[in-house]
């Protein structure tokens, strides 16, 4: 019976539909407010029928605003996310070879800035 149950809870999950991004979530994902921005941002990373190259602005404007918010480990990560996303996104590198270069990570971030350069 438990098995059954799960089975039917997958179904219904695979099934579901997606949460669509609002355009307030485009509105608040360029909100200077950064809880605001980082939501918003969050809703647009998470909608899977926006294109690569906006999923990926949404990772690096929500990185921006986890920067700003002191939250520096998470905004790293969507930097990396951003450039897994859209490889070729030389403002994605741009921005991270900055965040580095302030965190003290210069080698990394001669590199992001290079390769950037290389993109733009």
């Amino acid at each position: 019976m438990r098995t059954v149950l799960l089975a039917i809870l997958s179904v219904l999950i695979l099934i579901s539909p997606v949460k669509a991004a609002s355009q307030q979530d485009r509105v608040d994902c360029e909100s200077s407010d950064l809880q605001k921005k980082i939501k918003g941002c969050t809703s647009l990373i998470e909608d899977k029928r926006e294109t690569k190259q906006i999923r990926a602005m949404a990772y690096v404007r929500r990185g921006d605003a986890r920067f700003d918010a002191g939250q520096t480990g998470l905004a790293l990560e969507d930097y990396r996310q951003a450039i897994t996303l859209a490889p070729d996104y030389g403002f994605a590198r741009a921005d991270f070879a900055v965040r580095l270069r302030i965190l003290g990570h210069y080698e990394e971030s001669i590199a992001q800035h290079d390769k950037s350069v290389e993109l733009m």
